[in-house]
C-alpha cells in the first residue's frame, strides 16, 4: 500500500514536472513569436513612414514646380506684354514720321 502510493505521488511529480517543462517551452515560444511579430509591425512601421514621407516630398515638389511654372508663365506674359508695347511705341512713332 505504502509502494503504491509511493509511486501515485512519483507519477504525479512527474505529471507535475511535465506540465512544468511544457507551460515553460510553450511560453518560450510564445516570447519568441511575439518579439518577431513585433519586429515585423515595427519593419512595417518604418516602411509605411518612409512611403508617407516620398509622398509628402512628392507633393511639395509637385507644388514647387507649379508654383516655379506659374511665375516663369507670368514672367514671359510680362515681357510679351511690354515687347507689344515697344512694338505699338514704335509702330506710333512710325505713324508720326509718316505724317511729318
Amino acid at each position: 500500500m505504502a509502494h503504491q502510493k509511493r509511486k501515485k505521488m512519483v507519477q504525479e511529480e512527474i505529471n507535475f514536472m511535465w506540465e512544468r517543462t511544457e507551460q515553460a517551452e510553450l511560453d518560450a515560444h510564445d516570447e519568441k513569436m511575439k518579439a518577431k511579430l513585433m519586429e515585423e509591425f515595427k519593419r512595417k512601421q518604418e516602411a509605411t513612414k518612409i512611403i508617407k514621407d516620398q509622398v509628402y516630398e512628392a507633393k511639395m515638389k509637385a507644388i514647387k514646380d507649379y508654383k516655379q511654372s506659374r511665375e516663369e508663365a507670368a514672367l514671359i506674359n510680362r515681357q510679351v506684354k511690354e515687347e507689344e508695347e515697344r512694338q505699338q511705341l514704335k509702330d506710333q512713332k512710325r505713324k508720326e514720321m509718316e505724317l511729318e
